[in-house]
């Protein structure tokens, strides 16, 4: 015996028939007559929060909390420019707090002919922070909105120091 999909029509103040399932769950015990007053109400209230926590909208996953950071999930493209040039493939997955999400991805420097990954935050406001630790560090700061951004770079790695500019699309 299935439980109806009765998550997604029930209202405030609805009422679920457990009746069916109270005679189908007695029926192995002989006549329902055994069972009387306190102990049937029992049953009943039993089944009915069965039937209420069961119904779950007929199967569907519940849709995920919207936050301000969903506006930065998926792939981003960033080109940064100044005394290294390069690009980053960056993905930013969905956010599981409302403060921040995480960034990662790889980047390729035309400087030193290498890739690199870098880690880092969104937060909910599109400030980003985002490096590697690499010898002294690779570092973009700056911002994104839903389709964009742009913001600054930096590296120092032994006596080699650069900077400039980055831009991000989607």
């Amino acid at each position: 015996m299935s439980l109806p999909a009765c998550a997604s029509s029930l209202e405030a103040g609805s009422w679920v028939d457990v009746a069916p399932y109270a005679r189908a769950m007695t029926a192995g015990f002989g006549a329902v007559a055994f069972i009387q007053g306190k102990d049937m109400r029992k049953i009943l209230l039993a089944l009915a929060a069965v039937a209420l926590t069961a119904c779950g909208g007929g199967g569907e996953e519940p849709a995920p909390a919207v936050t301000g950071l969903d506006r930065f999930v998926g792939q981003w493209r960033v080109t940064y420019t100044g005394e290294d040039r390069g690009d980053c493939s960056l993905s930013v997955p969905v956010p599981t707090n409302l403060l921040n999400v995480s960034v990662s991805g790889t980047c390729r420097s035309s400087l030193i002919s290498a890739s690199f990954s870098v880690n880092g935050t969104i937060n909910n406001l599109g400030g980003v922070t985002a490096g590697n630790l690499i010898g002294d560090g690779f570092y973009l700061t700056g911002s994104l909105n839903g389709s964009s951004g742009s913001g600054t770079w930096r590296t120092k790695a032994g006596l080699l120091t650069a900077n400039g500019n980055w831009t991000a699309s989607r």
